[in-house]
Formats: structure tokens, sequence, C-alpha cells
């Protein structure tokens, strides 16, 4: 026969993107197929399976078929790549061990030293229906699948990250632990985004003391902190800052609260204050 394929793959095709096509494990078997009579699925460098139902037996399928082969990565993307923005794609939680096996076989995303999350829901938190069946955020379950964060977690411990943005993933306390332990870690983490999130007093303290001198950065706006708030806080204010004895940790402003700047011992500073210590932290 004349098929060199059973994915529709053409000859000399480097890249396949099969991201979001509800594939299942029996796909992985297909695959692996293809691999086992040298189509031209095995020309590929890069696949990008993620946002697929695989499952566990696929995902070991497809790493195995994908092992001694010239593939680099199974999440889409390239040799070389640094950076890699998967934000607002609708990642979710087994998206994570997808991710966590490419770091195991040193592939393409060994090399990041930035990776964005922003918007995904990768702790599988769900939510509640409100008003004329919209989202309530209000009744949501915080960390519902957290295995596979957990996962991922664990491989970013040993990364070369160096950004590291979940920016509104609807973290919750479990998944705080998670990655606060994984931080402690990160040899090269200099900055964290993590707005938007579920963090609130308890969680930022876990986050806290995570955190080592070397990450400069920390930006937790609109999270619950920000609201807890002590009955003798001043009046006014735009910011609060937490001062450590490691680092400056500003968090922005927020629509729904207006404070000054505190410490991490609870006394409250002047502007001129703070931003002395925030200038002695960032020299």
């Amino acid at each position: 026969t004349s098929v060199r394929s059973l994915c529709g793959l053409t000859e000399r095709q480097t890249a396949a993107d099969f991201s979001c096509q509800n594939l299942g494990p029996i796909d992985m078997k297909i695959m692996a197929a293809e691999y086992g009579f040298q189509g031209f699925i095995a020309a590929l460098t890069s696949i990008n399976c993620l946002m697929n139902p695989i499952g566990e037996d696929g995902l070991a399928t497809l790493v195995s078929a994908v092992k001694d082969s010239s593939v680099r990565s199974i999440c889409g993307l390239t040799e070389g790549q640094t950076t890699a923005d998967f934000s607002g794609m609708g990642l979710g939680p087994f998206d994570c061990k997808i991710m966590k096996a490419e770091f195991d076989f040193r592939g393409a995303i060994a090399a990041l030293n930035s990776i964005a999350l922003d918007e995904c829901l990768i702790t599988g938190t769900t939510f509640g229906s409100g008003l004329f069946g919209a989202p309530d955020e209000k009744n949501d379950k915080l960390d519902a699948d957290s295995p596979g964060f957990n996962s991922f977690c664990s491989a970013l411990k040993s990364s070369q990250i160096v950004n590291l943005s979940l920016k509104k993933c609807y973290l919750g306390p479990e998944a705080l632990v998670m990655l606060a332990d994984a931080i402690k870690f990160m040899a090269a983490l200099t900055s964290v985004a993590l707005d938007g999130n579920r963090i609130d007093a308890a969680g930022f303290n876990i986050l806290a003391q995570s955190l080592s001198t070397r990450v400069k950065h920390v930006s937790i706006a609109h999270n619950p902190i920000l609201t807890e708030v002590s009955a003798d806080r001043p009046a006014a204010g735009d910011n609060i800052v937490v001062l450590s004895s490691m680092r400056v940790v500003k968090i922005e402003e927020d629509d729904k609260s207006s404070q000054h700047f505190k410490d991490d011992q609870g006394k409250w500073h002047a502007e001129s204050d703070v931003m002395k210590c925030i200038e002695a932290h960032s020299s």
C-alpha cells in the first residue's frame, strides 16, 4: 500500500497540532502504530496533544511512542523556545500531567525560562450557576481536581523557569501549598504572578515562607487577602506592601478595598518609608 500516515500527516511535515480534537486513548494507539511502521509521523519534531481526554493510559502510550523519536515536544513547543504562553487556551488539570511528562523526558519544555497559564483552570476549580445560568464565582469548589497541578509543581522544582504567571487560575488553599513547595526549589525563579486567585492571609503566609531573596517580584492583586484587613487600618490609601526580612511584596490597587502600607508584624507605615524599603531591596 502507498499509505504513509494513519493520522492525516503529509510527507516532510515536522509539526502537528492535535490539540482540542477530543482524542482519546485509542487515538494514541493509532499514533503509536504509525510510529511502528515509520510513517510520516516519524519525521515530526513537535506534537500538540493538549486539551484532549487521552487519559493516563493514552499519555503512557504517547510517551512510549515518542521517547526514541525525533519528537521534542508533546505540548506544541519547538526546539530552542524559551517562552510559552498558554494563557486563555483552556488548559485543564490533565494538561498539567502532559506538561509534566514532557519535563520528564527532557523535551523542549525543559528549556523554557518563562511560562504563563493565566485563566486556565488547572486545579479543576468548579463554579455554581448564578443568575440566568451565568457562572457564580461565589459558589465555587476550589481545587476540585488537583493531582495534575501537583505533578506540574513537582516538575517545576528542577526547572529553569524565571518567570511564572498563574493569573486568574482560581488557585485555592490546596494548590497554593503545592505551589509554595515547588517555589522553594526553583533556583532560577525571580518573578511570580498570582493575580485573581483565591489567596487569603493564611495562604499568603504559606507563600511568603517559600520565597527567597532571589524572587524580586510577586504580584497578588485581586485576591481575598485584600479584603482581610484589620479594624484599625487607615481610612485611605491605594496600596498595601507586606514587608519582611527578605523581600517587599506589593499588592496593586484593588477596586474593592483601599489600604495603606502594612508590614508582616501588623504595623502600618508611611509611603516614604515603604519606598525606601523597596529601593533597598531592589538594589
